[in-house]
């Protein structure tokens, strides 16, 4: 990360969430839906589940290109100027056996709700790694950050 605010800025937002927004597009249609999310120490790469068979996973098997927002709304009006929105941009891969071992445990430890799910026989875990981050504070002030 280029900029030791920025981490912080992107740890603490991230620690304060669970789930995301994730967009994915297949034969130019694009899906948005929420996803419980992890993420790793450096903001580099989040982590989510999905169960095979999904539109989201066929959607990455044909386009691993994907965007995952994640926001602090209050959904209340006269709050927007203080609200923060992260708009993580890149690739999504299916995880190997070996990572998946390594990281599933990091991910079942931070949505321990959400255990049974996670360890689901037709559950896979994605990595995105991403290449870019769109901050946006308030209404108006946008950054782009490269992890």
């Amino acid at each position: 990360m280029t900029d030791e605010h920025h981490l912080r800025l992107l740890t603490s937002l991230f620690l304060s969430q669970t789930t995301g927004v994730l967009a994915t597009e297949k034969n130019h249609l694009p899906y948005a839906n929420l996803v419980a999310f992890s993420y790793s120490p450096d903001c580099k790469f989040i982590y989510f589940v999905t169960p095979r068979g999904t539109r989201k996973y066929e959607n990455i098997a044909a386009n691993r290109n994907v965007a995952i927002l994640i926001d602090s709304r209050k959904n209340n009006p006269l709050e927007f100027h203080a609200s923060l929105a992260v708009t993580g941009i890149g690739t999504a891969s299916e995880l190997s056996a070996e990572a998946l071992t390594r990281h599933i445990e990091l991910h079942r430890e931070r949505l321990p709700g959400l255990d049974e799910f996670i360890c689901s026989p037709s559950i896979v875990l994605f990595q995105i790694e991403i290449e870019r981050y769109i901050i946006v504070r308030g209404l108006t002030d946008t950054t782009t950050v490269y992890p």
